[in-house]
């Protein structure tokens, strides 16, 4: 998708960035898969760490850091200025006021007792990720949805907003085999794209062609999936946040709970924001033609059964909330095929199961 003219700014610890994926078109001679690209370029890889023949096939465009730029970091994606600034040395998020915490999209401290250790652990073991080379963008979008079928989301979405934050915990996913032959998945937090065009999203990938096994992205639709340094511990449990901060702007905040590795940044919409809704999803992404009637969706991942063991929105469990279950068909309509469906809210919980049932 084309991307408008915007400015961004990111927070990171000693250093970070994102990744940028330009469109793809392999040389003459290379082998082309069924999308018409080189069969590598539709296999998950991480761009941030492939050989520079690889990225070459594959069409990628790097976007290096501007030279005589001064301070942070500073990017030119097109019309876009992506800049980059780094928390101060000996930056403490167990220590830091409030105002800190917003700043780079961490959580704010609870009031007191189990949950308040819980968040002071956490947060001292807290480390931002370090800056890759460049940055791209993907090809491959998590886009909107519609009520209450749908051809590629399965789990809950919160309606009768504005939101402005949503937050999401889950244990990522140990693939299984699968009777199709190529599948993908992603897990994700999000805020708007519930029969809306504007998404602001967060979350992790698996088999997903050009980002690595269990990579960190986000995502503001209408432009692709932007990978950053993150990953996910399979078996462990990774917190995705999106906070509406004002202004067209969002913060992004991802966490791998068991390594304590995180990532924030703070991103400026150029499509508007839809505050309607807020959501937790496991979605087959679209891979082609992804903002018209035939969209061209992956097979979904056997993932079996995946836990999320928390999802609240402004700070209430999303039981809590009037909410639409989104139930995963291969028509988007109730009597097409069942891909994956999300197990009961149950009161007194923030969290909820989503079970795969087929990949296509």
């Amino acid at each position: 998708m084309r991307r408008r003219p915007a400015t961004r700014r990111v927070a990171r610890a000693v250093a970070a960035a994102v990744v940028v994926f330009g469109s793809a078109t392999g040389p003459a001679g290379a082998a082309p898969s069924a999308h018409g690209r080189p069969a590598a370029c539709s296999l998950p890889f991480d761009v941030l760490t492939a050989a520079a023949p690889q990225l070459a096939e594959c069409g990628v465009k790097v976007f290096p850091e501007l030279a005589g730029a001064s301070g942070a970091p500073t990017y030119r994606l097109g019309g876009t200025t992506v800049t980059y600034d780094a928390p101060p040395a000996g930056f403490d998020a167990a220590t830091a006021t409030p105002g800190r915490l917003a700043l780079y999209g961490l959580p704010p401290a609870p009031p007191s007792g189990a949950a308040l250790l819980l968040w002071r652990r956490r947060m001292s073991k807290l480390r931002f990720v370090a800056a890759p080379r460049f940055l791209a963008e993907v090809q491959v979008h998590a886009s909107s949805s519609m009520p209450d079928f749908s051809e590629h989301w399965a789990g809950y979405v919160a309606y009768g907003g504005p939101f402005k934050r949503t937050v999401s915990t889950w244990v990522e996913p140990r693939l299984r085999p699968s009777r199709c032959r190529s599948t993908a998945l992603t897990i994700w937090a999000g805020i708007g794209g519930y029969a809306a065009p504007e998404l602001a999203q967060d979350g992790t990938a698996e088999n997903t062609p050009e980002i690595g096994q269990n990579q960190a992205w986000w995502e503001l639709t209408p432009a692709g999936m932007v990978p950053v340094p993150l990953y996910a511990t399979v078996g462990a449990q990774f917190t995705a946040n999106v906070t509406y901060i004002g202004e067209g702007r969002f913060t992004f905040f991802m966490e791998n709970d068991h390594t304590g590795a995180a990532w924030s940044q703070v991103e400026q919409s150029t499509n508007g924001a839809s505050l309607s809704t807020a959501e937790a999803i496991v979605e087959r992404p679209c891979l082609a033609r992804c903002t018209a009637d035939n969209a061209r969706y992956a097979n979904l991942s056997n993932f079996g059964r995946t836990q999320f063991t928390e999802s609240t929105v402004d700070g209430v469990p999303i039981q809590a909330l009037s909410t639409y279950a989104e139930n995963m068909s291969d028509t988007g309509v109730a009597y097409g095929h069942d891909m994956a469906r999300p197990g009961p809210l149950r009161a007194g919980r923030s969290g909820f199961s989503v079970t795969q049932r087929s990949c296509s």
